[in-house]
């Protein structure tokens, strides 16, 4: 299979919001996409330092296509961050050869649980009920029970709206998928199932 290269960007502050400032640099991943959609697929995003109780403080960006990558590290944001000494950005490198695979999930339905989202469904179903002239009787369902999570706030330049983007991760027994991530950078549940390196013990910087 072709290699693989990453780098990877680290926040710097002590205090920072991990989960705030990879939400900005998925965006920013997201626009480079939008702009090239020749890329589009084939950047996948990891979290070496992912635990129960963050995201950990750095990002890192993979794909087969070291210029891409190249491309993506300069961008402006980025470069900014860099030079106001927020962001700590490594060289691209070479993803080693002998290394476990991981799956960085979007799960959509986490959000589907959630009251605020739950509320428009039922006011959808109502709705529906009463355009159709018929009894509306919602149904109560269990909520479901997800496994670890993370969530990014997100912004949306085209709707000028905010979101969230609920992350799993999940180990990967198959061989590595590449090219097979969403315009964000994420596995998801079904269309989408690329992999990417772990990272955990590559020295990063």
């Amino acid at each position: 299979m072709e290699q693989r290269y990453f780098f990877v960007i680290k926040f710097l502050p002590e205090h920072a919001d991990p989960e705030l400032l990879s939400g900005r640099s998925i965006s920013v991943l997201h626009g480079f996409i939008k702009t090239n959609e020749i890329l589009n697929n084939s950047i996948g995003i990891s979290f070496p330092k992912w635990s129960d109780d963050s995201i950990g403080m750095t990002i890192a960006f993979i794909s087969t296509d070291r210029e891409c990558l190249c491309g993506l590290s300069y961008q402006h944001y980025f470069t900014y961050m860099k030079k106001e000494g927020f962001f700590d950005i490594s060289q691209i490198t070479e993803v080693p050869c002998e290394v476990n695979e991981l799956r960085f999930v979007r799960n959509s339905a986490i959000d589907k649980s959630f009251l605020k989202s739950k509320n428009k469904r039922l006011k959808r179903s109502e709705k529906r009920a009463r355009e159709a002239n018929r009894e509306y009787n919602p149904v109560a369902r269990e909520d479901r029970i997800f496994d670890h999570f993370h969530s990014i706030p997100m912004s949306s330049k085209g709707t000028e709206r905010d979101f969230v983007l609920q992350i799993q991760q999940k180990t990967c027994d198959i061989v590595r998928m590449d090219n097979q991530f969403n315009s964000y950078g994420f596995a998801t549940n079904d269309k989408w199932l690329g992999s990417v390196p772990d990272l955990r013990d590559a020295i990063l910087f």
